[in-house]
């Protein structure tokens, strides 16, 4: 599997590094085209680098939008919520307009709040994936072996379910969905996400038990790395 790979050896050079392949990322779709979509994902590994990130001068940030890879079921205003890591890191820093972020509607119902994320991506497709992998493999919210729905062609979104986390109920983009990002940034910090990274590479097992895999398979795919 075929990937551009940066490695850093310290914090400082992980945000770094990160925080400036993302900005020449973003400068490529706007030589393009008059906007760029990024998908975001949560957890503690992308805080500093959003924070730094949203801090560039260098970007038109009227000219960027913002969606979720995935959400906790969970109200917006919870410190589990990827939409107030998001508001707090890159949106506090940057000034990205209200009206060009796309998060999920944590305060519907579940399943409503799913059906109308879905409906909303099912017109969109981000330039921009910034993605992590856990230990156990999983992406997004997506956790092995995968559901089919994951892997579902037809939808956009979906309702997953972990017992791994305190929060179970999540939003997720599915497989297919993310694969069809051109560019996906995998950030990946600490020994334990190494080395499922070099297993997962090593596996003969296909995405269901690896999901980081259907990502690969399609190209565009950048890691930075820190032990």
């Amino acid at each position: 599997m075929d990937y551009a790979h940066i490695k850093t050896g310290t914090d400082e050079e992980f945000i770094q590094g990160s925080a400036l392949l993302l900005i020449s990322l973003i400068h490529a779709v706007l030589q393009k085209q008059n906007g760029c979509l990024l998908a975001l994902s949560g957890g503690s590994t992308p805080i500093p680098v959003y924070k730094e990130l949203g801090s560039s001068c260098a970007i038109e940030w009227d000219k960027v939008w913002i969606c979720l890879v995935d959400e906790r079921y969970i109200d917006a205003d919870s410190d589990d919520s990827n939409a107030k890591m998001i508001s707090e890191t890159l949106l506090g820093e940057s000034n990205i307009p209200k009206s060009n972020i796309l998060f999920p509607d944590t305060s519907a119902p579940l399943e409503k709040c799913v059906e109308q994320y879905n409906e909303a991506l099912s017109s969109i497709t981000p330039d921009i994936a910034v993605l992590g992998m856990g230990p156990d493999g999983h992406i997004a919210s997506l956790f092995p072996p995968l559901m089919e729905d994951a892997i579902n062609r037809d939808k956009a979104c979906i309702h997953t379910v972990t017992d791994k986390f305190a929060v179970h109920d999540r939003i997720s983009m599915t497989l297919p969905a993310l694969a069809r990002i051109d560019s996906s940034v995998f950030l990946l910090k600490g020994k334990d996400k190494l080395h499922a990274w070099e297993e997962m590479n090593e596996s003969t097992e296909g995405v269901k038990r690896w999901p980081a895999k259907g990502i690969l398979a399609t190209g565009g795919v950048t890691v930075v790395s820190k032990e």
